[in-house]
């Protein structure tokens, strides 16, 4: 940390989790590796509020490991959904990033639905932006 700035959660630059950190211009989540387990409930992977820009961003939903689990993927704004993306699980490992505008001070949130969940399946998602 810079001389005279206490260590303190509102100004790591760094980490995994639930949060969105933001450095300059630029924002990002990693949700790091999450046991997608639920059939019926989704498995929160990403929530946060946005401050008062506006943000254009991509969200990346992985897979971490091969397995027969198929997957789905949920963004919501507000508790609205907005995306769902499918990966099944025999073929695909991840997809390309959904582009979504936030407007200023929108939950947003990404889950993670184990569709025929014999066993967990470990994956991450990511969100990176830029404020405009």
């Amino acid at each position: 940390m810079p001389e005279g700035v206490d260590y303190a959660s509102a100004n790591v630059t760094a980490g995994t989790g639930l949060e969105l950190n933001y450095v300059q211009n630029k924002v990002f989540a990693y949700s790091g590796n999450i046991e997608i387990t639920g059939t019926t409930d989704p498995v929160t992977m990403l929530e946060f509020v946005t401050g008062a820009q506006t943000i254009e961003g991509y969200v990346q939903f992985q897979s971490i490991e091969p397995g027969s689990n198929d997957l789905q993927f949920f963004i919501e704004l507000n508790s609205i959904r907005i995306a769902t993306l499918s990966i099944n699980g025999a073929k695909e490992f991840y997809h390309e990033g959904i582009r979504v505008i936030i407007p200023p001070y929108t939950n947003v949130k990404c889950t993670g639905l184990n569709i025929d969940a014999a066993t967990g399946r470990d994956s991450t998602a990511t969100f990176t932006g830029t404020i405009l």
